[in-house]
């Protein structure tokens, strides 16, 4: 059993995450969970019976950044403490093979949502050292790409999927997963939340109170408390843009983050 599990993080300092403490249980959250019965009241049917949905601790880079990614839940994918590690383990060949589309079967058409999060990483990472460059990694090669995941760290908002329509949590499950989710975040040193949650599933101002929205131009949304930022997009599963279209949209939202950064340390440092 993982009573706690650590994380070596940039600075040399030892990241904790207590899984018992947040759920109730570090093994079956359908059954276990604090607030199982709340979450799965009308929906027992929708229980996935293969196999025991665990709670699992977030995956962080080994050259950590500071930018912290998370989806909605992993669509029934959390039957392991380490899930989230061995998926991008994963994700990272099928990128350095040249995919767009990962874990892409006879069964499922895959998913851009782990080839386009390292790509962000990237652009963040760059445009923090110089924040003057344009397209600055648009020429990208594969192995480049899977190398953004040493910048960031990754999570989801939701850990538990129904057996119907995985990627759509019950009203309960956002409620309460989300509770948890903040409490987990606090743990990890971000200064960048990044969801694919735009204009639906959540609201921002109720589980993130003092954050204040400072941008939106339609196509993301840029939150801020001062300290940190809360960056919101369209998931990438759920957008008919083009791959380069993709890119684009990503990339203005950086940019702007960028500048809304360093305008902020600008005015502390005058202060």
């Amino acid at each position: 059993m993982f009573r706690v599990a650590f994380f070596i993080v940039q600075n040399g300092g030892a990241l904790m995450i207590d899984l018992i403490k947040l759920y109730g249980t570090d093994e079956n959250l359908q059954e276990n969970c604090r607030y199982c019965k709340e979450c799965w009241k009308g929906y027992e049917e929708q229980k996935i019976k293969s196999y025991v949905q665990k709670p699992y601790y977030p995956y962080i880079g080994d050259s950590y950044k500071g930018i912290l990614f998370s989806g909605i839940n992993l669509n029934g994918g959390n039957d392991e403490i380490d899930c989230i590690h061995s998926l991008v383990k994963e994700a990272k060949k099928y990128i350095s093979n040249g995919k767009k589309r990962i874990f892409k079967s006879a069964t499922y058409g895959g998913s851009e949502f782990y080839y386009h999060i390292p790509i962000i990483a990237n652009m963040y990472t760059v445009l923090l050292e110089s924040p003057e460059l344009d397209n600055n990694v648009s020429d990208l090669s594969p192995e480049n790409i899977a190398q953004g995941f040493q910048y960031l760290a990754l999570t989801n908002l939701i850990k538990c999927s129904t057996e119907i329509n995985r990627s759509t949590p019950t009203p309960a499950m956002y409620e309460n997963c989300l509770k948890i989710f903040v409490s987990e975040i606090s743990n990890i040193h971000y200064k960048v939340l990044i969801l694919f949650t735009l204009h639906k599933y959540i609201r921002i101002e109720k589980y993130f109170n003092d954050f204040k929205k400072i941008s939106d131009d339609g196509g993301y949304r840029l939150w801020s408390n001062g300290e940190k930022y809360i960056l919101e997009y369209g998931h990438p599963v759920s957008t008919s843009l083009t791959s380069e279209e993709k890119f684009e949209y990503y990339f203005t939202g950086i940019k702007n983050l960028i500048e809304k950064i360093n305008t902020q340390n600008a005015n502390t440092a005058e202060a």
